[in-house]
């Protein structure tokens, strides 16, 4: 059996995707990951990938030092069975097409906001535009996608190859369900992001005043709502001195705008950083709009650290509610800080619970859901 991962960016670059693609090589020889410069054009490298096939060609014997598609290279042998797992929607029509020349099994990864499964959400909550949908960025962005060409493209790029579907959560299971693209096309599984406990743990850390943090690549992004947090933050220090910890790419306009002499903007972090911020604040609050699964939240409990969020997609199936954090009653900041303040007496003190909640999101768990779906789909 040989898997090749499909994927935007760079083998270096941090997130959910290559923390699954490098931990699946520790249990399987043949794992390997192919990933894309994402300024290459699409159009461009399908048409490279798609040449090549027509050669005689094979795969090198060493994982992950794939550094562009267009020096994929693989030939079937005899009975050998070969995975293809795409994890990008952008590059859906590219892999399903190299699966089918292949003869390969096509894995598609899915999140609630990407492609098609962004409409069955507006499908089912929002069938006809309304003023109210116009100021929320993601139903706009998906009410764009159902009008267009690519909705419709999509349907039949899935009528036709009929590949497995992994949702990343409950909730995006439930919204491929709903639609109409998916729910009699393509089998679907749940398989959530892992955490490696080994990355990801407590320290003890001395507060001086109470501390909230927020993480996000990019907090310029209107998905992750960056400005609830905000005013949350405003009104508990209305009451009492709190700090904030804001991880994650900042421009200097945005930095002068929520300027306040308690709150501290880091900067990007990796792995070991984050790990650190985690434990240097006492609740994680995540105010996205939409979420699939929400990986920080699950870092944030192994560090110890409670998490506060929105009643949105994935996030809240990750919370042991009054346990290991709390959701917000509505998606106010008023709510919010309710919910904060309520978080902070959290200390993780049932071990037992703890340790089997955190259980189900660990590498182990999910290394092992992988290779009983990539077995299953071979045999």
């Amino acid at each position: 059996m040989k898997i090749i991962h499909l994927t935007l960016g760079k083998e270096e670059s941090e997130g959910g995707i290559n923390s699954v693609i490098h931990s699946l090589n520790q249990e399987i020889s043949g794992c390997s990951g192919a990933w894309i410069n994402p300024k290459t054009k699409i159009d461009v490298l399908k048409n490279r990938v798609i040449n090549k096939l027509n050669r005689s060609i094979s795969l090198p014997n060493f994982p992950f030092r794939i550094p562009q598609l267009t020096s994929l290279k693989y030939e079937l042998r005899g009975n050998e069975k070969l995975i293809l797992h795409i994890h990008k929607p952008q590059l859906w029509e590219i892999g399903l097409k190299l699966g089918n020349k292949l003869n390969a099994k096509v894995i598609l990864h899915a999140h609630v906001i990407d492609g098609f499964t962004g409409g069955c959400v507006l499908e089912q909550y929002c069938p006809n535009l309304s003023n109210a949908c116009e100021s929320c960025p993601i139903l706009k962005k998906g009410f764009k996608f159902l009008a267009s060409s690519g909705y419709k493209f999509r349907q039949s790029l899935l009528q036709k190859f009929k590949p497995h579907i992994i949702a990343n959560s409950h909730a995006t299971y439930t919204a491929i369900k709903r639609s109409k693209i998916t729910a009699q096309l393509c089998n679907i599984s749940i398989i959530e992001p892992s955490v490696n406990d080994k990355e990801f743990y407590p320290l003890n850390v001395d507060f001086k005043l109470k501390t909230i943090g927020f993480v996000a690549y990019s907090i310029e992004d209107k998905n992750k709502n960056f400005d609830d947090f905000y005013l949350a933050f405003l009104d508990l220090n209305n009451h009492q001195d709190v700090k904030a910890l804001v991880a994650g790419n900042v421009t200097e306009e945005s930095k002068l705008k929520y300027s306040h002499p308690n709150l501290s903007f880091l900067g990007p972090q990796d792995k070991e950083d984050l790990c650190n911020f985690y434990n240097q604040i006492n609740t994680l609050v995540i105010t996205s709009l939409s979420e699939s699964f929400g990986l920080t939240s699950v870092e944030a409990q192994y560090c110890g650290t409670p998490v506060v969020s929105y009643r949105n997609g994935g996030v809240p199936e990750t919370i042991l509610e009054n346990v290991t954090g709390l959701i917000s009653q509505t998606n106010s900041p008023e709510s919010l800080v309710h919910a904060i303040k309520k978080s902070w007496p959290l200390k993780f003190t049932n071990e037992y619970q703890i340790k089997n909640h955190l259980n189900k999101y660990s590498s182990k768990t999910i290394n092992k859901k992988y290779l009983k779906l990539y077995e299953d789909l071979i045999c």
